[in-house]
């Protein structure tokens, strides 16, 4: 998996313009948003704010910030459910921003952006502090992963700006993300966090799922579930569930992962699907295995990660 959670302007915008984008843009431009607000106060709030959102440019970072200010005015006083469904336009909005903005970013160099991440004392040039206060600012972070930067999400801006409104539900599902974002999951093609960590997320997700069935986001997190599933009975290229050295042995790192969900979720979901899968590759039933993937493909339960639909 790639965690990633992974996602400005254009660069020309970024490095010539953002001395001119001050504060005051975002000021300026709420101006007529709240005229834009009160005269549709009487109107159902996830449509105006649907509609705020559909003229906002996705390529702009301080339109995130814009975007910010626009949902506290509506949904100021209201209740948690309308809130939730408010929150799910701003997500999807967030996420076309950062998409967008990697897409220029990816443009430069890592070596050209590598100064923001490193821990060198070496002066950082005004131009890149800009950028760097610009994309800040508006709930983003320069990153490094596998050789180059990127732009991720800075979900404690999400915390900061959208806590105060939302359901104790919502605020639980963020909290779950902003953590597992910090944390990460995966580089250069390998999972790095323990085996009990996977264990815990993937039965974290599966209750939540269980326990919250009417959830706004409720798509979203089976979605976390099926991908963590996914990943626990396929591996990833340089985390393989069979062991580098010999094909016939599981990964120890997968045998102690399968061991402790049998352990500490004996009866949940998971550990149904992966139970008969591991038993199956401990005795040299690769066949066995893979007709179960095969199956859990085909009720949905796990994505299709290879090609050949075959992870050994």
């Amino acid at each position: 998996m790639k965690q990633l959670f992974f996602l400005a302007i254009t660069a020309f915008y970024l490095m010539s313009s953002c001395q001119q984008k001050k504060a005051s843009m975002a000021t300026d431009n709420l101006k007529g948003t709240q005229v834009e607000v009160t005269k549709a106060s009487t109107e159902d709030p996830y449509d105006v704010y649907h509609a705020l959102l559909d003229n906002l440019a996705i390529g702009k970072a301080e339109n995130v910030s814009i975007a910010v200010e626009k949902y506290k005015a509506l949904y100021k006083g209201q209740p948690v459910t309308s809130a939730d469904t408010g929150y799910v336009l701003f997500e999807n909005f967030y996420q076309k921003v950062n998409d967008e903005l990697n897409k220029v970013h990816e443009y430069d160099t890592a070596e050209y952006f590598i100064s923001l991440v490193n821990d060198s004392e070496e002066p950082i040039s005004k131009q890149l502090q800009e950028y760097r206060d610009l994309v800040q600012a508006n709930g983003f972070l320069v990153d490094y992963q596998d050789g180059s930067t990127y732009l991720k999400q800075n979900r404690d801006f999400i915390a900061r700006h959208f806590y105060p409104f939302v359901s104790s539900t919502m605020q639980k599902y963020l909290a779950q993300v902003e953590k597992e974002n910090e944390d990460g999951f995966s580089t250069d093609g390998g999972i790095f966090i323990t085996e009990t960590e996977f264990v815990n997320r993937i039965l974290w997700w599966e209750n939540f799922v269980k326990q919250n069935p009417a959830f706004v986001m409720i798509w979203q997190s089976k979605e976390k579930q099926k991908e963590y599933l996914t990943y626990f009975l396929e591996g990833m290229d340089n985390t393989p569930v069979m062991d580098m050295a010999d094909s016939t042995k599981v990964n120890s790192y997968f045998a102690d992962g399968y061991k402790l969900l049998d352990k500490v979720g004996p009866t949940s979901e998971a550990n149904r699907l992966v139970k008969p899968y591991f038993q199956a590759l401990q005795k040299g039933g690769k066949a066995t295995a893979y007709r179960l993937l095969e199956e859990y493909r085909e009720k949905e339960l796990i994505h299709t990660l290879y090609e050949e639909g075959c992870p050994y």
